[in-house]
């Protein structure tokens, strides 16, 4: 029975340390791609990129502390916090792609613009 017990621990230590390399796989070159973007915006780029992770980290923070409440599981892109902090910058989105939201484009108007971000 112990033996039995210290293989599931180690089969759950395993696949967390599995879903943890996949996750940084994922999130790597997004983070990428985020502090490029803000790189070759110009003299601001420290800022900007420290202004999209600190919203980002707001947006996880957010569902951590609360994970059932609705109006921290969807983000809507076109919101100015997220537009302007987020959004605009490549690789913004992206990370939250990779933290497990989905997207959702927007409804038939033809742009292929992403409208929110479902988790």
């Amino acid at each position: 029975v112990m033996a039995s017990a210290a293989l599931a621990q180690a089969s759950a230590e395993a696949e967390g340390l599995e879903l943890a390399f996949e996750q940084r796989r994922i999130l790597a070159p997004a983070l990428r791609r985020l502090r490029a973007a803000a790189a070759a915006g110009g003299g601001g780029g420290g800022v900007e990129l420290a202004r999209a992770c600190a919203t980002l980290r707001a947006y996880l923070l957010n569902i951590l502390q609360q994970p059932l409440e609705p109006k921290f599981r969807q983000l809507r892109t076109d919101g100015a916090a997220f537009a302007q902090r987020v959004g605009r910058l490549d690789g913004g989105a992206e990370v939250l792609v990779a933290c497990g939201f989905q997207v959702r484009l927007a409804p038939s108007d033809g742009s292929g613009a992403i409208s929110a971000l479902l988790l």
